[in-house]
């Protein structure tokens, strides 16, 4: 588990152009804090197992809030996975081990299923 931390400050013009015009008479520069998502070990693990045993690769990217100083706006980037399996990329996205999605968060997938899917796009290829 991570509680890694960070502030930057970015230039606001050209952002976001709404946000912007009412920002710049105030100062040019917008404070963004960033934090890491708590990791689920145990749950990477299933995923990295899976693949291991379905001769695929899979790189996980770890995910992050990010707060804007000073307003109530923050943004969540999920976990992420990718999945290669040969030439075919499988993206999947979590919070948790309870919410793992395909590629967005409309398609809601179990582990039982990632092996699944996996092994049926193996089997095409």
């Amino acid at each position: 588990m991570s509680a890694f931390s960070r502030t930057e400050s970015f230039p606001v013009s050209g952002m976001l152009p709404g946000l912007s015009h009412s920002l710049q008479n105030k100062s040019e520069k917008m404070d963004f804090e960033r934090h890491d998502l708590n990791q689920c070990e145990e749950f990477e693990k299933k995923i990295k197992m899976i693949c291991s045993f379905n001769n695929v690769k899979c790189n996980f990217k770890q995910g992050r809030v990010l707060n804007i100083k000073n307003t109530n706006i923050s943004f969540v980037e999920p976990h992420r996975v990718d999945i290669d399996i040969k030439s075919k990329k499988i993206l999947l996205i979590y919070f948790d081990e309870n919410n793992l999605f395909l590629y967005n968060r409309r398609i809601p997938i179990t582990i039982k299923k990632l092996d699944i899917i996996i092994k049926s796009i193996k089997e095409v290829i």
